[in-house]
């Protein structure tokens, strides 16, 4: 077990957890400054479970945290190849094949904090939320980013959305 924890900690997948965690930490109390500051609080309601105003923003600060991590460390996890003389060269990540995943990853999650930012402030529906996560479920897996456990392309594809 503690071979297995030292080998993960050694790896450049451990880096950019690491570093995604610590921009949290520093990122989270910003945000619940601002939010507070700037009134963007989740107002109690019957059908929420909080009793007083809670700050929003949380998933703005997860997705920064995350994105920083894997834009500061794509030279640690890159696949092989080389990265465009400019990181701002999107359609380049997107049509080279190696980093798909990364950009699908990116993309994916800002659609996914859109639709939270959005349902913070104008409340959507689940079918709708539903119908929108799944519909980013199916664009990560078309750019590669999906479960590989059985082999099957097809039962892969429908567990990956499904997850």
């Amino acid at each position: 077990m503690i071979e297995m924890l030292y080998r993960f900690a050694t790896t450049p997948h451990f880096v950019v957890l690491l570093i995604a965690w610590l921009g949290s930490l520093v990122l989270f109390p910003l945000a619940i400054a601002a939010a507070r500051r700037w009134r963007l609080l989740d107002q109690p309601h019957s059908y929420k479970s909080h009793t007083s105003p809670i700050p929003n923003l949380g998933g703005a600060v997860i997705f920064l945290a995350v994105a920083i991590s894997l834009l500061t460390t794509l030279r640690l996890v890159a696949p092989k190849g080389d990265l465009p003389a400019n990181l701002r060269d999107v359609a380049w990540l997107m049509h080279n094949t190696p980093w798909k995943p990364f950009a699908a990853i990116l993309s994916g999650g800002f659609i996914i904090l859109l639709l939270g930012l959005l349902d913070d402030f104008r409340p959507i529906s689940a079918v709708m939320k539903l119908a929108i996560i799944t519909g980013v479920a199916i664009l990560l897996s078309f750019a590669d980013v999906s479960l590989k456990t059985t082999g099957i392309v097809q039962v892969d594809f429908v567990m990956t959305v499904l997850w």
